[in-house]
């Protein structure tokens, strides 16, 4: 039997990447677990298209409803935004991210669903 999802959240928030294509990989889903955003619209926080809120917030048109999220603008979450700056989230990224995973979790079995277009 597989760890609980929290303890499985709490090892991958403390684990250490190793490489370039790991670390942004790491990153990048950091940004996700932190925002609540989908891979679409973390790309338009890394485009710069969103605008600030009050009390230290950003708002994103998210791309897949067109409905507005509002993030609270952590230390963590503007570090990785100013780090990653411009960047282009590559195809690869959810292979990449399975690849993450097995690193990080070996002993456990991984699922999650990947949806393409409107549901």
């Amino acid at each position: 039997m597989g760890k609980n999802t929290t303890a499985q959240i709490n090892i991958f928030m403390n684990y250490s990447p190793n490489g370039k294509v790991e670390t942004k990989t790491y990153d990048i889903f950091k940004l996700m677990l932190l925002t609540g955003l989908r891979i679409s619209d973390i790309q338009q926080l890394l485009n710069g298209e969103y605008s600030k809120g009050l009390n230290n917030t950003l708002i994103v048109k998210t791309k897949k409803t067109k409905e507005t999220a509002n993030v609270i603008l952590t230390s963590d979450i503007q570090r990785l935004i100013e780090k990653y700056d411009g960047y282009t989230i590559p195809s690869s990224f959810n292979d990449n991210l399975k690849a993450l995973f097995k690193n990080i979790l070996p002993n456990d079995k991984i699922e999650y669903d990947q949806q393409k277009g409107r549901t």
